[in-house]
């Protein structure tokens, strides 16, 4: 592992109050991964130690299909989106794993943790500085 990097934890007006949130490009760039949106579906792709990723937004129910869950999939044959490992981010609350602002996705703190977490970052969240810090995995 290496040295930590820092990056800040956004305060958003939601529902149930203010919540923190982190901006997944932002939190994706720091880990060296280049980053790019498919603005026309809204999917976005990066890398990260050698291996692709493309993050979906994805409603698992018809019936509620504004009810949407990030569905983070490892992609193994760049041809082929279907053969994949998922890391999913349920919309944990009312007010979700995510929120959209400006096209850009800003993930939950919890949610983001558990993704950094999964990618095998090590993650620590200092509240009163606003700061998550995050130090790369050998994963």
């Amino acid at each position: 592992m290496g040295r930590p990097i820092y990056i800040d934890i956004v305060e958003l007006d939601t529902e149930k109050g203010i919540l923190n949130f982190i901006p997944l490009p932002d939190a994706l760039e720091v880990l060296g991964s280049i980053v790019i949106c498919d603005e026309s579906t809204g999917d976005v792709y990066f890398d990260y130690l050698g291996e692709n990723y493309i993050c979906q937004l994805r409603a698992l129910n018809p019936y509620f299909p504004e009810k949407k869950n990030i569905m983070i999939c490892k992609i193994k044959n760049k041809g082929s989106i279907y053969n994949k490992d998922y890391i999913q981010l349920n919309s944990m609350s009312a007010d979700g794993a995510y929120r959209i602002i400006n096209d850009k996705i800003y993930l939950y703190q919890e949610s983001g943790q558990r993704l950094l977490e999964a990618l095998g970052c090590k993650v620590e969240v200092d509240f009163e500085q606003k700061k998550m810090s995050i130090t790369k995995g050998n994963k």
